[in-house]
């Protein structure tokens, strides 16, 4: 259901914004990652074990963008839908995210061609996995919020955007296994996040 509420919400947002002004670009993106999430709490009879900081690798992201100028002052809105897909790495074993990430973002131009912008992400953990053959179910917060931070430039119908991603709501993964061990794991990320765009009208 939350997942259905996401697209509708989206779908009639980018409708609005359609409709209501008169210079409005669409096009589609894609990019990698540099990924790495928090800490990895390793509970087994009452003992909790802390490994910090997961080794980022990286990962890749496809999606769609809408961007339009607000009129008087001089800024635009572009809201995004994107499919992401990340890694991170815990002692060898590799914790991979596949995620719905909605942006939102606000910015403004420089000398015409060149931009920066920030806004919230709102992101829905479509799937989660951790590189263990002794797992027996997983756990994951499925929805999260987040910020975005980047600069860009454009030329012609083409882009080039760097942007960093940074996951603030707690969001959580928890691993149980058939050796009795539980794991949790951070699963708010830290991301740099390098992106190709093309202007479609």
């Amino acid at each position: 259901m939350k997942i259905k509420t996401i697209y509708l919400v989206l779908l009639t947002s980018f409708s609005v914004i359609s409709m209501s002004f008169a210079q409005v670009d669409v096009g589609l993106k894609g990019g990698i990652s540099y990924n790495s999430n928090g800490d990895l709490s390793e509970i087994t009879s009452g003992i909790n074990n802390i490994i910090s900081g997961a080794d980022a690798k990286t990962g890749y992201n496809v999606g769609f963008w809408l961007n339009a100028k607000l009129p008087v002052l001089g800024i635009f809105i572009q809201p995004e839908i994107n499919y992401v897909r990340t890694k991170s790495a815990y002692n060898s074993t590799n914790y991979s995210l596949q995620k719905l990430d909605i942006p939102v973002l606000f910015g403004f131009k420089i000398l015409k061609f060149a931009k920066i912008y920030a806004g919230p992400s709102f992101q829905y953990v479509m799937d989660a996995s951790f590189g263990l053959n002794t797992i027996q179910s997983m756990q994951t917060d499925d929805f999260s919020v987040g910020m975005n931070i980047g600069a860009g430039f454009e030329i012609g119908k083409l882009g080039f955007d760097v942007r960093y991603d940074r996951g603030l709501t707690a969001s959580e993964s928890t691993v149980f296994t058939n050796t009795a061990q539980v794991f949790n794991i951070d699963a708010r990320q830290k991301q740099l996040v390098f992106g190709l765009t093309y202007k479609l009208n």
